[in-house]
């Protein structure tokens, strides 16, 4: 069927099943992460501090887990206690180390890139991205 606004080829239009059994598929395929963000939304303290103990737990063999003593940290309170707030020139040491292609440094997980950011606050600065980071914004 030609589209009307575009004049292409298009499969689904008013009288198709089509966009109904995709969006249904669509939907089943996200109902697992649904019913989980429903579950954290039931206990959000529970859910985030389990969150910061897994990147606690995931992180603690990097030489700012060490530094920080992550394999210490039972929750949100002592985590408060334990890691100082840092800026940006607070990390700047490990970001150079990143820059030098050392690992573990950050995260125990390889950083893939150093994302920059545009610098509308102040000189652009980067951001490291580790794999498992494009992975939790998708979930």
């Amino acid at each position: 069927m030609l589209s009307p606004v575009f004049g292409q080829v298009t499969l689904f239009n008013m009288h198709s099943p089509l966009p109904w059994l995709a969006n249904s598929l669509w939907m089943q395929s996200c109902r697992r992460a649904w019913l989980s963000f429903c579950t954290a939304c039931d206990t959000p303290e529970e859910s985030q501090l389990q969150i910061l103990l897994s990147i606690l737990s995931k992180n603690k063999g990097s030489q700012f887990g060490r530094e920080n003593h992550f394999e210490r940290i039972t929750s949100v309170n002592e985590f408060q206690q334990t890691v100082a707030i840092q800026d940006y020139q607070d990390i700047m040491p490990y970001l150079q180390q990143i820059m030098q292609n050392q690992q573990n440094i950050l995260t125990t997980e390889p950083i893939q890139r150093l994302e920059p950011t545009s610098g509308t606050s102040g000189p652009m600065k980067y951001i490291p991205a580790p794999a498992g980071l494009r992975k939790e914004f998708q979930n």
